[in-house]
């Protein structure tokens, strides 16, 4: 697993994405779609599906972001496909987050994560959960990115603030 380097602790959150990393393999989305059907102009999955919680789940205070983005997407997943509401808890959130940072609080790689998703799953709820594949959206294209969000229920997206932008934060600012 690809460790972040130099994850800074902010008085308010922890910034907890590793650098990007690509690959030559991944599925690219735009390909498998050759052309994305029609979206609506305005989609919010969890106006659609009432109940879902949106909690933390520690990202607050451990920076495990890519994580916290796998924990909500489960829970959009199990949802979609059994029609229930999973009581995932911050444990098993930070259980999978320190098992793939090799146990230190460093961040994690998308791609990687992803990976090990797709190959190992992750216990949640008491249940081991795998996905089967996932692809790369082109970010700058805002009709993939809509497709894939409509089509697909989520679209992992990372950010890598500036030094300045972290600095803010650190003091307080917007």
């Amino acid at each position: 697993m690809s460790k972040a380097k130099g994850i800074q602790t902010h008085a308010f959150f922890k910034l907890g994405k590793a650098p990007a990393k690509t690959d030559k393999r991944t599925f690219q989305f735009a390909a498998l779609l050759k052309t994305p059907p029609p979206t609506p102009a305005q989609y919010d999955f969890d106006l659609s599906h009432p109940g879902i919680p949106t909690p933390m789940f520690a990202n607050d205070v451990h920076g495990d972001c890519v994580m916290a983005g796998r924990a909500h997407v489960t829970l959009r997943f199990e949802d979609i496909e059994q029609g229930s509401i999973l009581m995932i808890s911050d444990q098993d959130v930070l259980k999978e987050y320190f098992k793939e940072s090799g146990g230190a609080d460093s961040g994690l790689n998308i791609l990687d994560s992803l990976n090990e998703w797709r190959h190992t799953g992750w216990r949640a709820a008491k249940k081991n959960y795998k996905i089967h594949a996932f692809a790369q959206v082109t970010p700058t294209n805002h009709d993939e990115v809509q497709a894939a969000v409509y089509l697909l229920t989520a679209a992992y997206i990372g950010l890598a603030l500036p030094q300045s932008a972290q600095a803010q934060i650190q003091t307080g600012q917007p």
